[in-house]
């Protein structure tokens, strides 16, 4: 083993893919081997999704509830001192830990944002809502299965998909049903991402009411145009916010010209992803090692 470098983390993140699999729990695992892959030891409380030497799991039984929150003793050994902890935004810092960042992976409220401290770092993986709290910095990783989700440059059968997730209007049914969209809902019992690599290369076009959603930019990765179905914000101002989903993606039915002008370039533009996903992990430890 590599011998770790002065501080060390600790990520709430207590469950696997086979349990619960959703954008934030890919963003933990993924930070989780970033920062340990950059000599850091790293401890957990489940079994690593991408596993490492400098990745230590604790005991999730001792440290995690059945309703699968982080307790607020976490009673194993470590030097609270030089020791960064990435809890659940909720986590109620009880023992008073000091260094603890808090990172957003979704819009915040009221609710969510009633245990955090004037003293807590505040992270944000891209533009959330923030509830009034003040930001310290972007972090952002996700896994984006290069090897994966290529255009294989099938046939297509013209037709359109769907997912639904956040943001789903009421009326979304019936605009499914206009548009003769089929379900891919069941993805995460079929195969999780392997599925979904095999429906992107054979639909047209996959359609969404989430505009914070990897899926928009899977699909455009296999050369099926995303549209995501909204129209609150001009799609060059949504772009400019949301990098994600500069290309192969339309925001708005009346924007599809520019998911199908832009398809080649989504290659480039997940380089480019992944560099600045780099800079902002390194940046976050930078800021840990600085708050010392």
């Amino acid at each position: 083993m590599k011998k770790l470098k002065n501080i060390e983390f600790i990520i709430g993140i207590g469950v696997g893919y086979g349990e619960i699999l959703t954008g934030g729990v890919v963003a933990l695992h993924k930070l989780a081997y970033e920062i340990a892959n950059r000599g850091y030891k790293v401890n957990i409380f489940t079994s690593p999704v991408y596993p490492h030497e400098n990745i230590y799991t604790q005991d999730r039984k001792k440290f995690v509830t059945p309703n699968l929150n982080l307790i607020e003793n976490l009673d194993f050994n470590f030097d609270p001192k030089r020791t960064f902890i990435i809890p659940p935004f909720d986590w109620n810092n009880t023992q008073n830990y000091p260094n603890i960042c808090r990172w957003v992976l979704h819009h915040l409220d009221d609710h969510i944002i009633r245990n955090v401290k004037s003293i807590d770092k505040i992270y944000n993986f891209g533009n959330f809502d923030l509830c009034g709290l003040k930001e310290d910095g972007k972090l952002t990783t996700l896994e984006y299965h290069k090897d994966l989700f290529k255009n294989e440059n099938r046939t297509r059968n013209g037709k359109v998909c769907y997912l639904l997730n956040k943001y789903t209007p009421p009326y979304a049914e019936k605009i499914l049903k206009l548009l003769n969209a089929d379900s891919l809902q069941h993805w995460k019992q079929n195969g999780a991402f392997n599925f979904l690599k095999e429906k992107f290369n054979e639909y047209e076009y996959f359609v969404t009411f989430d505009s914070k959603t990897f899926h928009t930019l899977a699909a455009a990765m296999c050369g099926c145009k995303s549209i995501i179905l909204q129209n609150e914000l001009n799609p060059e101002v949504y772009r400019e916010l949301n990098p994600l989903q500069k290309y192969g993606v339309a925001y708005g039915i009346d924007d599809l010209a520019h998911a199908e002008q832009t398809l080649n370039k989504v290659s480039e533009q997940v380089e480019f992803l992944i560099g600045e996903d780099n800079k902002t992990i390194d940046n976050f430890i930078k800021n840990c090692i600085e708050t010392l």
